[in-house]
């Protein structure tokens, strides 16, 4: 068996002085009693600002710190984490950056769906702690009983019954924020009055706190006196856990926060046709802290009426769009589609109709003939199958195409080159990770 020595000192200085005298080779022999003499034979000037260094093992790699080392390092150099983003670090977010890619459609699609990247985020989890233990275990029943073998067992203690509850409460929970027992009763309203797909604007006040449930966080506010609003769009179905981190943005937003001027400010009474292309059936707000001159500009509109209800204050509008659908009608409303400023969408009445079904990549069916439109914002990549029309923008913002006939398949054509820069990305990665990989020693 191979012997070992050890020796330990301590040494009653600043880490900061510990360093400076540690690199101080000339001196070593006023201190260092083996060292005779010291020769300098070559010095590597140290740059000023972030840099590369010759000599300096992947030096020109990226280098990831997780919270766990970089706590350790904290401990040791306090003040390390500011220093770093002093000098250009970036903070991570995996499991929030996950959320973004998989929302701007950079994943691949078997992973664009929320459950798979649920799925991914807790096998990464899992790997973590499984690691995790592995490290604090590694050795343990070669060292003396002490302070390190208290921690593990506490840290197991603390990981296990995490885990127990978390699986508890998954079982038991809902995916609404806020929880079931949190959704007032008054959203049933909103749940069980109208059909179809169709959007709900979420609006409150300046009070700091959250929408009823299931409305999640506001996404934006609209300055108008006392009568300024935050708000948010959500499904019919309101906000789950996966939109956390996922807000709003783009032109759809302004055009809703525009919508939303007009009619706060007093100088529309057709709010409900100015929110019909984002396809919003409802208006729904906390009754307790709304302010009162808001719900009185609401109440003007001749095209939203207000729906009774404990709890909550809902405006129903009169003139919605389908955020899918043939529209039947092609007079009128496609040049107000086409033209889209605020003063020719005020004029957009009831418009009939035939929606499409949301399917995997589009939208699917209808009946009749005349205008698509789509409820999302124009990207050229929509496609109509079948034909070679090219899209348009519908009321300054959204998607269209010309007159077709049903039933109608539409389809977005630019997820096969996000999904191969993602693959390609992905295999460049475990290229590098394998290339500049160190042996293990043993």
């Amino acid at each position: 068996m191979a012997e070992q020595v050890s020796d330990r000192i301590h040494i009653d200085a600043p880490p900061e002085r510990t360093y400076e005298v540690a690199t101080d080779y000339e001196r070593y022999p006023e201190w260092a009693k083996d060292v005779k003499q010291v020769t300098i034979l070559e010095r590597d000037d140290l740059p000023s600002a972030p840099a590369a260094r010759a000599g300096v093992p992947q030096a020109r790699h990226a280098h990831a710190l997780q919270p766990g080392g970089l706590a350790a390092l904290e401990r040791l150099v306090p003040g390390l984490q500011a220093a770093l983003l002093a000098a250009g670090g970036t903070p991570v977010d995996f499991p929030g950056d996950l959320a973004w890619l998989s929302a701007a459609g950079w994943l691949p699609g078997p992973i664009m769906n929320a459950p798979a990247y649920l799925a991914l985020t807790a096998v990464g989890e899992a790997m973590l702690v499984a690691f995790g233990l592995a490290s604090v275990f590694t050795g343990l029943g070669r060292e003396a009983f002490g302070f390190r073998q208290i921690g593990s067992v506490a840290l197991a203690a603390v990981i296990g019954a995490g885990l127990l509850l978390q699986a508890a409460a998954a079982m038991v929970g809902g995916w609404a924020v806020g929880g079931p027992e949190q959704v007032p009763a008054a959203w049933a309203v909103v749940q069980g009055s109208a059909k179809g797909e169709y959007r709900v604007l979420w609006i409150g006040g300046l009070d700091g706190q959250p929408f009823p449930a299931p409305g999640g966080d506001p996404s934006d506010q609209v300055d108008a006196g006392d009568a300024t609003l935050r708000f948010g769009v959500t499904e019919r179905t309101g906000t789950s856990a996966l939109d956390t981190g996922r807000p709003l943005v783009g032109p759809g937003t302004d055009r809703v926060a525009a919508a939303l001027e007009e009619i706060l400010s007093g100088t529309t009474q057709h709010g409900g046709a100015l929110l019909a292309p984002f396809g919003i059936r409802f208006l729904v707000a906390n009754s307790d802290g709304f302010p009162e001159a808001a719900s009185e500009r609401l109440s003007a509109q001749v095209d939203m009426d207000l729906v009774p209800a404990a709890g909550l204050v809902i405006y129903r509008t009169a003139s919605t769009l389908p955020t899918a659908a043939i529209l039947d009608e092609q007079g009128t409303a496609t040049d107000i589609m086409a033209d889209g400023s605020p003063a020719a969408v005020a004029r957009l009445g009831r418009v009939r109709v035939s929606p499409l079904h949301r399917v995997e990549g589009g939208w699917d069916g209808g009946e009749g003939s005349g205008p698509v439109f789509l409820s999302t914002e124009f990207d050229a990549a929509w496609t109509l199958e079948g034909g070679d029309a090219a899209p348009d923008t519908a009321f300054g913002w959204a998607t269209s195409f010309g007159s077709t006939q049903a039933p109608v398949e539409v389809r977005y054509g630019a997820q096969l080159p996000a999904t191969i820069q993602a693959w390609l990305l992905a295999i460049v990665w475990a290229a590098a990770l394998w290339i500049t990989r160190r042996p293990v020693a043993r």
